[in-house]
């Protein structure tokens, strides 16, 4: 069988195969979500591809949507109504710090290379970027940029999700979404990036503060505070 497979994926075009994976896995409501009856929100830059993977039987290269609760309501609202709804959030200051590394490597190509090529023309340090570029504007010009509340809180700001775990806890977290869901499954490390703490990049209170300012809907939200300017 592993021959028959080998001998399709070669013979057929790339793009035919994708439309077969997409018919079997279809959007909003992957097959792993039906599987479980679950939907995970999957903000980006905190650990999401890592609960896509043991959501998905240790697959480390899934297809990550970063889709509002929104999506799923309108799509299907029995199953957004039936299915266990869950999200991880993570501490603002730190998920900024991850967005901006990971856009100054060249984030995932495509439109990314835009913002890496900005970072290295005009705002190399993580202080100017966050000081001279971004503002409650900007922060909606990137889904990675965007504030985290957004994807799972409504206009009546209510919180339209059964459970959010933290990227700070995420393993004892998702150890309570797994059994909440019978999954029998521990959580893997994939898509981790190597960078010094968050502190090495927060060198001024202004930098703090103004973090704060942009992202003061998901602090307030998530129960985060801001952290000290480390001497």
């Amino acid at each position: 069988m592993s021959n028959i497979k080998a001998l399709i994926k070669r013979t057929l075009p790339a793009t035919w195969l994708r439309a077969v994976q997409i018919a079997r896995n279809p959007y909003p409501y992957r097959s792993y979500m039906d599987q479980h009856q679950c939907i995970f929100i999957h903000i980006p830059k905190a650990a999401g591809t890592s609960v896509l993977s043991a959501m998905m039987g240790g697959n480390e290269n899934p297809d990550r949507d970063h889709t509002g609760y929104k999506t799923y309501l309108e799509a299907n609202p029995g199953k957004f109504d039936r299915y266990f709804k869950f999200t991880f959030v993570r501490d603002p200051w730190d998920r900024l710090v991850s967005v901006y590394t990971y856009l100054k490597g060249g984030g995932n190509g495509g439109s990314d290379r835009y913002f890496q090529q900005l970072i290295a023309d005009r705002y190399p340090t993580f202080a100017e970027f966050v000081l001279s570029y971004l503002d409650k504007d900007r922060i909606h010009q990137h889904i990675l940029l965007r504030p985290q509340f957004l994807f799972v809180v409504d206009h009546k700001d209510q919180l339209m999700v059964d459970y959010v775990g933290r990227f700070e806890s995420i393993a004892d977290d998702f150890s309570k979404v797994s059994q909440q869901l019978k999954l029998g499954v521990s959580l893997p490390q994939v898509n981790r990036s190597a960078r010094k703490d968050k502190s090495a990049y927060l060198v001024s209170q202004e930098v703090i503060d103004k973090i704060g300012q942009l992202y003061s809907r998901d602090v307030a939200q998530f129960g985060y505070r801001a952290p000290l300017l480390k001497e």
